[in-house]
């Protein structure tokens, strides 16, 4: 079985002030991710849910958008205003 999911980088201020604008404006913001934190900051202990071994990778998967492309992305999340 392979688990994947997507964590926001903590650390990026562009990150810290995309979440400040949400909380101010978007009432359906609860956090990026479903306010999961970072994979960073994560404890990967999954023995409740598993018996045997199991290992966790963190790969980096950094995504580049130009103006038009953040606010698009920024704008299709069920959390923005229409």
């Amino acid at each position: 079985m392979v688990l994947v999911w997507n964590s926001r980088d903590e650390k990026s201020e562009l990150v810290r002030g995309n979440d400040a604008v949400n909380k101010k404006y978007c009432p359906n913001f609860k956090g990026f991710s479903g306010c999961t934190r970072g994979a960073e900051t994560q404890e990967y202990n999954f023995k409740d849910f598993f018996t045997g071994n199991y290992e966790a990778k963190i790969f980096n998967n950094d995504l580049t958008f130009d103006k038009e492309g953040f606010i698009g992305r920024n704008l299709s999340a069920s959390y923005a205003l229409k």
